[in-house]
């Protein structure tokens, strides 16, 4: 704009920025993960004036994405839980965590994005190059083997995140 608060010819005045919901506890939730590292040459005392990423996101531009927190991944019983979690305790404190963030998002009009991994029952969809790997690595016993084949429990999202009917659920092939 120019001087005196008008703004420039041929241009209209934005109206101020509102949030949606009261940004606070989504912000505690993700305080953990957000806190900014210091910079080089940075003194502690100007440290905390700078501004979280959190802080600057607005709800209504904003979704929280959740990729892949399915069962047959991310909880015993699960088929790729069983066969390759490397570290399944860490898993599982993820999706603790995860949790909160999502009812913190919630609680801020966050919109809720789930990426679903889904195959085709007897591995319809899969490509045999990549079938093949999964019985390699012993990840699939057979096509009847694979993970998060459509409709069954392993291809749900997992409980803890309580999905709502609000939530959006995009299932994409792996």
């Amino acid at each position: 704009g120019r001087r005196g608060g008008r703004p420039a010819k041929g241009r209209a005045k934005r109206p101020a920025r509102r949030l949606l919901g009261d940004a606070a506890p989504l912000n505690a939730a993700l305080a953990p993960y957000t806190a900014p590292a210091p910079l080089a040459g940075e003194s502690m005392t100007n440290r905390g004036t700078r501004r979280r990423v959190i802080d600057m996101l607005r709800p209504e531009h904003t979704a929280l994405l959740v990729h892949d927190m399915q069962n047959d991944f991310c909880t015993p019983g699960g088929k790729i839980f069983e066969r390759a979690a490397k570290q399944p305790e860490k898993i599982r404190s993820t999706v603790t965590q995860l949790a909160v963030c999502v009812e913190m998002a919630r609680r801020s009009h966050v919109p809720i994005v789930y990426l679903q991994n889904m195959h085709l029952p007897n591995a319809a969809d899969v490509p045999s190059s990549h079938l093949h790997h999964l019985m390699d690595s012993g990840l699939a016993n057979g096509p009847e083997d694979i993970p998060c084949i459509k409709g069954t429990w392993g291809h749900q999202i997992v409980d803890e995140l309580q999905l709502l009917s609000d939530d959006i659920i995009i299932e994409k092939g792996a």
